[in-house]
């Protein structure tokens, strides 16, 4: 058992391949995991924890925006049925060199692989990120409407969306307003948690404060009826 999962960690380190080999291999090693089965109990929920870890450690995690788990448990049924097929024997001389069967092991990862295309599908289809641009200057329109908030701070967090953080500088040139005028709004801005930042000097990045959540990603709100 110990020799199984020295070699299970040294094969499926993530540092041994490019990004598509390292999709490939997390999808691999989730079945590899299970069968080696190394502990008395809780192997399924460590199994779990292994694919949010492999995400994290590629660089593909969402900070829980997404996730093959939720996938995977609904599609319970077909995950179990091609999870024990990938526990076969090696089915033949052109079914891989090793003592489990290649051909059900590259069948399970197949359906990994399409289960993880289709959680980001979904999670676009919520969040529409192509027009998450509009919905945000939608915001600023109204609060400008109301006076709450001045129509230039637009220009700053449609901005920041693209971009992903800009210096504070930059934030006052983008706005268009005078220096004074814009560092009291980015002041209000980041007062309000619409932008954030490290440090008073810091570069600013977006945020998304429950106050705004329901106007930037409405289709995440389903109406209490």
């Amino acid at each position: 058992m110990e020799e199984l999962v020295r070699f299970f960690s040294e094969k499926y380190n993530p540092s041994r391949y490019d990004r598509i080999h390292q999709v490939l291999a997390m999808a691999a090693s989730h079945h590899r995991f299970l069968w080696i089965h190394p502990f008395i109990d809780g192997n399924g929920r460590i199994a779990r924890l292994l694919i949010e870890a492999f995400l994290m450690r590629c660089g593909l995690d969402s900070n829980g925006l997404w996730s093959p788990v939720r996938g995977l448990s609904r599609s319970h049924d077909n995950y179990k049925r091609l999870l024990s097929l990938a526990d076969m024997s090696r089915q033949g001389d052109l079914d891989g060199r090793g003592s489990l069967s290649a051909r059900a092991l590259r069948d399970f990862c197949i359906f990994f692989i399409k289960t993880c295309i289709d959680q980001l599908d979904f999670m676009r289809s919520l969040l529409l990120p192509g027009k998450l641009a509009e919905r945000v200057s939608g915001y600023v329109e109204r609060r400008s409407f109301e006076g709450g908030l001045r129509i230039e701070a637009k220009h700053v967090l449609t901005d920041l969306i693209y971009k992903g953080e800009i210096a504070r500088g930059d934030a006052v040139r983008i706005s268009g307003l005078k220096e004074r005028t814009a560092r009291d709004l980015i002041g209000q801005l980041l007062r309000e948690e619409l932008i954030l930042s490290d440090s008073p000097k810091g570069k600013l990045r977006i945020a998304f404060p429950d106050p705004v959540r329901e106007f930037y990603f409405p289709r995440l709100f389903i109406p209490q009826t």
